[in-house]
């Protein structure tokens, strides 16, 4: 799932950063959201948190 959102995210940006911003935050979210929290790793969800205070911000 986070691949697809990566790939298609790359593209459409123009940006391979803003791609792996994505794939990130769409893991954080899937997990969350499927309710396996104890599997994500701190320093993933801290990466997440920041990318979405990045895009939130600009």
């Amino acid at each position: 799932m986070t691949f697809v959102v990566c790939a298609a995210a790359m593209p459409l940006t123009c940006s391979i950063a803003h791609g792996i911003a994505f794939g990130f935050i769409t893991y954080v979210g899937v997990k969350a959201l499927a309710g396996r929290v104890w599997d994500i790793h701190p320093a993933v969800a801290i990466l997440a948190i920041l990318f979405v205070c990045k895009f939130a911000l600009i």
